[in-house]
Protein backbone atom coordinates (compact mmCIF):
# COMPACT_ATOMS: atom_id res chain seq x y z
CA UNK A 1 0.00 0.00 0.00
CA UNK A 2 2.92 2.41 0.90
CA UNK A 3 4.59 1.51 -2.53
CA UNK A 4 1.24 2.45 -4.39
CA UNK A 5 1.59 5.36 -2.48
CA UNK A 6 4.50 6.61 -3.30
CA UNK A 7 4.30 5.60 -7.07
CA UNK A 8 1.22 7.55 -6.95
CA UNK A 9 2.92 10.62 -5.25
CA UNK A 10 6.03 10.51 -7.51
CA UNK A 11 3.82 10.14 -10.77
CA UNK A 12 1.89 13.74 -9.26
CA UNK A 13 4.70 15.13 -9.50
CA UNK A 14 6.53 14.34 -13.13
CA UNK A 15 5.18 17.55 -15.13
CA UNK A 16 2.11 16.75 -17.43
CA UNK A 17 3.00 16.56 -21.32
CA UNK A 18 3.15 19.28 -23.08
CA UNK A 19 -0.32 20.05 -25.17
CA UNK A 20 -0.04 20.04 -28.77
CA UNK A 21 0.10 23.46 -30.30
CA UNK A 22 -2.65 24.32 -33.28
CA UNK A 23 -2.30 26.59 -35.76
CA UNK A 24 -5.99 27.27 -37.42
CA UNK A 25 -6.01 27.69 -41.18
CA UNK A 26 -8.57 28.41 -43.86
CA UNK A 27 -8.26 27.55 -47.29
CA UNK A 28 -10.30 27.30 -50.34
CA UNK A 29 -12.16 24.44 -52.33
CA UNK A 30 -9.41 24.26 -55.12
CA UNK A 31 -8.09 20.89 -55.73
CA UNK A 32 -6.38 18.67 -56.30
CA UNK A 33 -4.36 21.44 -53.88
CA UNK A 34 -6.57 21.52 -51.15
CA UNK A 35 -10.44 20.40 -50.38
CA UNK A 36 -13.16 18.92 -48.26
CA UNK A 37 -14.35 14.86 -49.79
CA UNK A 38 -16.30 12.23 -47.29
CA UNK A 39 -15.61 15.09 -44.45
CA UNK A 40 -12.23 15.09 -44.82
CA UNK A 41 -10.05 18.12 -45.72
CA UNK A 42 -7.61 16.63 -48.61
CA UNK A 43 -5.40 17.99 -51.30
CA UNK A 44 -1.56 17.79 -51.94
CA UNK A 45 -1.01 21.21 -50.31
CA UNK A 46 -2.89 20.17 -47.61
CA UNK A 47 -0.72 17.49 -47.05
CA UNK A 48 2.57 19.41 -47.26
CA UNK A 49 1.60 21.72 -44.59
CA UNK A 50 0.18 19.14 -42.09
CA UNK A 51 3.46 16.98 -42.66
CA UNK A 52 5.76 20.44 -42.31
CA UNK A 53 4.25 21.22 -39.06
CA UNK A 54 4.01 17.47 -37.49
CA UNK A 55 7.94 17.94 -37.82
CA UNK A 56 7.53 19.59 -34.51
CA UNK A 57 4.40 18.01 -32.93
CA UNK A 58 2.35 20.90 -34.28
CA UNK A 59 -1.46 20.15 -34.68
CA UNK A 60 -3.06 21.74 -37.73
CA UNK A 61 -7.04 22.78 -37.86
CA UNK A 62 -7.94 23.41 -41.22
CA UNK A 63 -11.32 24.77 -42.41
CA UNK A 64 -12.54 24.54 -46.16
CA UNK A 65 -14.45 28.09 -46.52
CA UNK A 66 -14.93 30.07 -50.10
CA UNK A 67 -11.82 31.55 -50.76
CA UNK A 68 -12.81 35.45 -50.67
CA UNK A 69 -14.16 34.65 -47.11
CA UNK A 70 -10.91 32.87 -46.39
CA UNK A 71 -9.00 36.01 -46.94
CA UNK A 72 -11.06 38.17 -44.88
CA UNK A 73 -11.25 35.55 -41.93
CA UNK A 74 -7.13 35.87 -41.75
CA UNK A 75 -7.81 39.58 -42.53
CA UNK A 76 -9.62 39.91 -39.40
CA UNK A 77 -8.21 37.36 -36.87
CA UNK A 78 -10.79 35.14 -37.18
CA UNK A 79 -8.06 32.21 -38.65
CA UNK A 80 -4.58 32.30 -37.97
CA UNK A 81 -3.66 31.93 -41.40
CA UNK A 82 -4.84 30.77 -45.36
CA UNK A 83 -3.32 29.20 -48.40
CA UNK A 84 -2.12 28.63 -50.74
CA UNK A 85 -2.24 32.09 -52.29
CA UNK A 86 0.56 34.42 -54.53
CA UNK A 87 1.99 36.97 -53.28
CA UNK A 88 0.84 40.33 -54.74
CA UNK A 89 1.43 44.18 -53.47
CA UNK A 90 -1.95 44.36 -52.24
CA UNK A 91 -2.44 41.41 -50.02
CA UNK A 92 1.60 42.21 -48.29
CA UNK A 93 -0.61 44.91 -46.79
CA UNK A 94 -3.02 42.37 -45.50
CA UNK A 95 -0.84 39.52 -44.20
CA UNK A 96 2.59 38.60 -43.51
CA UNK A 97 3.80 35.70 -45.22
CA UNK A 98 5.91 32.11 -45.03
CA UNK A 99 9.32 33.02 -46.17
CA UNK A 100 8.98 29.31 -47.86
CA UNK A 101 6.62 28.52 -50.60
CA UNK A 102 4.84 25.95 -50.80
CA UNK A 103 3.89 25.19 -54.24
CA UNK A 104 4.05 26.59 -57.57
CA UNK A 105 0.53 27.98 -59.28
CA UNK A 106 0.66 27.61 -62.85
CA UNK A 107 -1.90 29.98 -64.59
CA UNK A 108 -3.22 28.74 -68.42
CA UNK A 109 -5.79 30.34 -70.46
CA UNK A 110 -8.72 27.47 -71.74
CA UNK A 111 -11.51 27.87 -74.85
CA UNK A 112 -13.92 25.84 -75.71
CA UNK A 113 -12.65 23.37 -78.51
CA UNK A 114 -14.74 24.89 -81.51
CA UNK A 115 -12.96 28.08 -80.82
CA UNK A 116 -10.36 29.00 -83.08
CA UNK A 117 -9.13 31.53 -81.42
CA UNK A 118 -5.22 30.89 -80.19
CA UNK A 119 -2.99 32.98 -77.29
CA UNK A 120 0.07 34.77 -79.13
CA UNK A 121 1.69 35.64 -75.39
CA UNK A 122 0.34 39.20 -76.09
CA UNK A 123 -2.32 39.60 -73.16
CA UNK A 124 -3.65 42.85 -74.64
CA UNK A 125 -4.97 40.88 -76.83
CA UNK A 126 -7.18 39.80 -74.39
CA UNK A 127 -8.92 43.35 -74.63
CA UNK A 128 -12.00 43.05 -76.37
CA UNK A 129 -12.51 38.79 -75.15
CA UNK A 130 -14.92 38.24 -72.03
CA UNK A 131 -13.21 36.73 -69.92
CA UNK A 132 -14.02 34.72 -67.04
CA UNK A 133 -11.84 34.51 -63.82
CA UNK A 134 -12.19 33.20 -59.99
CA UNK A 135 -13.32 35.57 -58.02
CA UNK A 136 -10.04 37.45 -55.21
CA UNK A 137 -7.71 34.88 -57.22
CA UNK A 138 -4.28 36.63 -58.50
CA UNK A 139 -3.80 35.48 -62.17
CA UNK A 140 0.06 36.73 -62.12
CA UNK A 141 1.96 40.33 -61.94
CA UNK A 142 1.41 41.24 -65.73
CA UNK A 143 -2.33 39.82 -66.03
CA UNK A 144 -2.90 41.52 -62.45
CA UNK A 145 -1.62 44.75 -63.40
CA UNK A 146 -3.52 45.11 -67.06
CA UNK A 147 -6.73 44.19 -64.50
CA UNK A 148 -5.92 47.07 -62.34
CA UNK A 149 -5.36 49.43 -65.09
CA UNK A 150 -8.44 48.62 -67.10
CA UNK A 151 -7.39 47.63 -69.88
CA UNK A 152 -8.77 43.85 -69.38
CA UNK A 153 -12.48 45.44 -69.29
CA UNK A 154 -14.24 42.66 -70.00
CA UNK A 155 -14.02 40.39 -67.11
CA UNK A 156 -16.44 37.85 -65.28
CA UNK A 157 -16.00 36.72 -61.84
CA UNK A 158 -16.88 33.25 -60.47
CA UNK A 159 -16.98 31.63 -57.18
CA UNK A 160 -15.78 28.26 -58.45
CA UNK A 161 -13.43 26.72 -61.19
CA UNK A 162 -16.67 24.69 -62.39
CA UNK A 163 -19.47 27.88 -63.18
CA UNK A 164 -16.46 29.15 -65.58
CA UNK A 165 -16.17 26.01 -67.13
CA UNK A 166 -19.96 25.52 -67.71
CA UNK A 167 -19.81 29.27 -68.80
CA UNK A 168 -16.77 29.14 -71.43
CA UNK A 169 -19.26 25.78 -72.73
CA UNK A 170 -22.13 27.54 -72.87
CA UNK A 171 -20.01 30.23 -75.23
CA UNK A 172 -21.16 32.65 -72.37
CA UNK A 173 -17.71 33.97 -72.40
CA UNK A 174 -14.90 33.39 -74.84
CA UNK A 175 -11.67 32.42 -72.09
CA UNK A 176 -11.31 31.37 -68.92
CA UNK A 177 -7.98 31.83 -66.98
CA UNK A 178 -7.43 29.48 -64.38
CA UNK A 179 -4.91 27.49 -62.46
CA UNK A 180 -3.96 24.62 -65.07
CA UNK A 181 -4.27 21.60 -62.94
CA UNK A 182 -7.13 22.71 -60.71
CA UNK A 183 -9.35 23.06 -64.42
CA UNK A 184 -7.98 20.23 -65.51
CA UNK A 185 -9.32 17.85 -62.35
CA UNK A 186 -12.53 20.05 -61.99
CA UNK A 187 -13.15 18.80 -65.62
CA UNK A 188 -12.29 15.39 -65.85
CA UNK A 189 -14.23 15.52 -61.96
CA UNK A 190 -17.25 16.46 -63.85
CA UNK A 191 -16.91 14.60 -67.08
CA UNK A 192 -15.82 17.61 -69.52
CA UNK A 193 -12.41 17.12 -70.02
CA UNK A 194 -12.08 16.80 -73.52
CA UNK A 195 -14.81 19.90 -74.60
CA UNK A 196 -12.23 22.85 -73.44
CA UNK A 197 -8.57 23.49 -74.90
CA UNK A 198 -5.34 24.82 -72.45
CA UNK A 199 -3.56 27.13 -74.80
CA UNK A 200 0.06 27.39 -74.86
CA UNK A 201 2.16 29.44 -73.48
CA UNK A 202 1.27 29.73 -69.96
CA UNK A 203 0.75 33.32 -68.93
CA UNK A 204 2.38 32.77 -65.02
CA UNK A 205 3.66 30.50 -63.31
CA UNK A 206 3.93 31.83 -59.47
CA UNK A 207 5.06 30.31 -55.95
CA UNK A 208 2.14 30.12 -53.22
CA UNK A 209 2.71 30.46 -49.24
CA UNK A 210 0.94 30.50 -46.22
CA UNK A 211 0.02 33.67 -45.41
CA UNK A 212 -0.72 34.78 -41.89
CA UNK A 213 -3.01 37.45 -40.06
CA UNK A 214 -1.64 40.87 -38.99
CA UNK A 215 -4.11 40.60 -35.98
CA UNK A 216 -1.63 38.61 -33.50
CA UNK A 217 2.13 37.22 -33.32
CA UNK A 218 1.60 34.31 -35.00
CA UNK A 219 5.61 34.22 -35.57
CA UNK A 220 6.24 31.40 -34.34
CA UNK A 221 3.68 29.34 -36.36
CA UNK A 222 5.54 31.12 -39.30
CA UNK A 223 8.54 29.89 -38.27
CA UNK A 224 7.64 26.01 -37.29
CA UNK A 225 6.68 25.95 -41.11
CA UNK A 226 9.09 27.49 -42.62
CA UNK A 227 11.61 25.10 -41.04
CA UNK A 228 9.33 22.34 -41.72
CA UNK A 229 8.97 22.60 -45.17
CA UNK A 230 12.66 23.60 -45.59
CA UNK A 231 13.71 20.20 -44.22
CA UNK A 232 10.91 18.57 -46.56
CA UNK A 233 12.54 19.70 -49.44
CA UNK A 234 16.19 18.93 -48.42
CA UNK A 235 14.97 15.27 -47.78
CA UNK A 236 13.49 14.38 -50.53
CA UNK A 237 10.06 14.08 -48.47
CA UNK A 238 8.52 17.47 -50.46
CA UNK A 239 9.24 15.76 -54.01
CA UNK A 240 7.57 12.56 -52.58
CA UNK A 241 4.43 14.45 -52.11
CA UNK A 242 4.41 16.25 -55.01
CA UNK A 243 4.40 13.14 -56.81
CA UNK A 244 2.16 10.82 -55.78
CA UNK A 245 -0.29 13.73 -56.71
CA UNK A 246 1.06 13.67 -60.36
CA UNK A 247 3.06 17.17 -60.52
Amino acid sequence: MLRACCIATLLHLLPAPALAEVVRLVTGNYPPYEYEANGQVQGVAVELIRSAYARSNWQVDIQVVPWARALRDVQNGDADGVFATARTQERDAQFFFSRESIIPFTTTLFVHIDNGWRFDGDLLSLADLRIGLLNQASNGPAFNLLMAQGKLHNAEMANDTLTNVRKLLSWRIDVMVANRYNAIYVMKQNNLYGQVLPLKPDIDTSPTYLAFSRKRDLSRAQSVFDAGIAAMKKDGSYQQILERYGF
